[in-house]
């Protein structure tokens, strides 16, 4: 998979009123339009979520993570304390694997 443009990422206003997105850390004389949102007030909108998740789409990996590691422990741990059935052991641990997954699935790119 290619690698993306650094982060951050911001976006500007142009005299045409257009949104262009581009990468801050982009070199002197270096072309870094990323992308080119339509003028308007919704288009604006549009601008700001997608430089929002992209600026903070990283963390957000990082802390489902760190959430579904914590959960496979206190699953594990509450297994061990008071031995769970296998239905709701497999429902527990359904939650942890679609988290997983999900997981798998953004680092992959789909």
């Amino acid at each position: 998979m290619t690698q993306h443009s650094p982060t951050p990422w911001d976006y500007m206003e142009t005299e045409s009123k257009r949104h262009l997105v581009y990468s801050v850390p982009h070199q002197e004389n270096e072309e870094f339009d990323l992308a080119e949102v339509a003028s308007g007030i919704i288009d604006e909108a549009n601008a700001e979520f997608i430089i929002r998740a992209v600026n903070n789409h990283a963390a957000l990996v990082e802390a489902l993570d760190n959430v579904t590691a914590t959960l496979e422990t206190m699953l594990a741990w509450a297994n061990y304390k008071a031995p769970m059935t296998p239905d709701d052991k497999k429902q527990r641990t359904a939650i942890a694997e679609e988290a997983r997954a999900l997981i798998q699935s953004i680092k992959e790119g789909k």
